[in-house]
């Protein structure tokens, strides 16, 4: 899974090729799941580091394993999604943590909306 992760955080543009083969993947046997999840939690203890392209690609990578229900919300928890300092201008790093927080709203929005039901 990691490999799965690594190679789609290294395209040069967001294949949801990779999202499918991962959502199969854990369909099939739960464990690979966890292992997703954690090496997920991996990539965002380096988000810091990390280049703006390919923290935008780990976001959406993120955000379509959630929202299409392959894994769960938790998995965000361990995101530092809070500004802890005054706003600045949005370039670089800062562009990808702000992706990461307009990918939070988005699903906490959607899990809003379904658990509120029709």
């Amino acid at each position: 899974m990691c490999v799965l992760v690594k190679c789609c955080l290294h395209e040069r543009v967001f294949n949801k090729y990779y999202c499918v083969l991962a959502s199969r993947l854990c369909n099939h046997d739960n464990n690979h799941k966890f292992t997703l999840h954690y090496c997920i939690w991996d990539h965002h203890a380096e988000l810091e580091s990390m280049k703006e392209e390919r923290s935008r690609r780990l976001a959406k990578f993120t955000a379509e394993m959630v929202s299409g229900f392959t894994l769960s919300h938790a998995l965000l928890k361990k995101a530092d999604l809070h500004v802890s300092q005054p706003p600045l201008p949005i370039t670089g790093e800062r562009a990808a943590v702000s992706q990461f927080r307009w990918y939070h709203i988005y699903l906490s929005n959607l899990a809003a909306e379904f658990s509120s039901g029709p």
